[in-house]
């Protein structure tokens, strides 16, 4: 299902004229359509680790790393961890000043430790030399794609959602309703209860791949 095709069945159930393409409509209820579904995108990518969302990039050489440019947030558990056989995981992330007790009272040795520094950057407690690689698991912002290309705006009306898409139906329609005026609790409760089954389903075949 598009968000065209979300577009269209929303308009249907809340009664309203659906724009002929949701990406590009400079009607009042095209521009407020589309800021809504973006919101309910966003919402819906962010209150759960999804399996598809979750992405892993390896670094290295180095202690510091520019964070991927779909960065989220880091997923539960083990989200760093070298790539050796079997691998270390990273403890963090550290706030800054756990960073300076960590490096100041911590055996070299066993500084296993990272943080999420200003600049979109991830700081390792021990570098890494020669092939030594970082395998770095996150949550990617990016709940949107089209054909190979992850996004996270709605760009093109034939984008899909990367989370099941009755989810970003739901949360448009109590949305729609609640700027409407409308009594919006009914719909809004389905949505919370549908989020969290799906969310259940998800996590269930993703248990074994790290998603957490």
């Amino acid at each position: 299902m598009t968000v065209q095709t979300v577009s269209d069945r929303v308009c249907a159930i809340v009664g309203v004229e659906p724009p002929m393409d949701i990406s590009t409509d400079t009607t009042e209820n095209g521009l407020r359509l589309k800021a809504m579904m973006q919101m309910a995108g966003d919402e819906i990518a962010r209150r759960f680790d999804w399996r598809e969302l979750i992405t892993t990039a390896s670094k290295g050489p180095g202690s510091q790393f520019d964070l991927p440019t779909d960065f989220e947030r880091t997923i539960d558990g083990a989200a760093v961890r070298d790539a050796q056989t079997p691998f270390t995981v990273y403890k963090g992330s550290l706030s800054d000043s756990e960073w300076l007790m960590v490096q100041a009272t911590t055996p070299a040795a066993s500084r296993k430790y990272y943080r999420l520094s200003a600049g979109a950057k991830i700081d390792i407690s021990i570098p890494l030399t020669g092939s030594n690689t970082l395998n770095f698991t996150y949550v990617s912002k990016n709940w949107l794609i089209n054909g190979a290309t992850t996004k996270s705006e709605i760009a093109n009306k034939d984008d899909t959602a990367r989370f099941p898409e009755r989810l970003l139906e739901k949360n448009l329609i109590w949305r729609w309703r609640r700027q409407a005026g409308l009594g919006y609790q009914d719909e809004l409760s389905e949505f919370e209860a549908d989020l969290l089954s799906m969310s259940k389903t998800d996590r269930g075949s993703h248990l074994l791949s790290g998603g957490g």
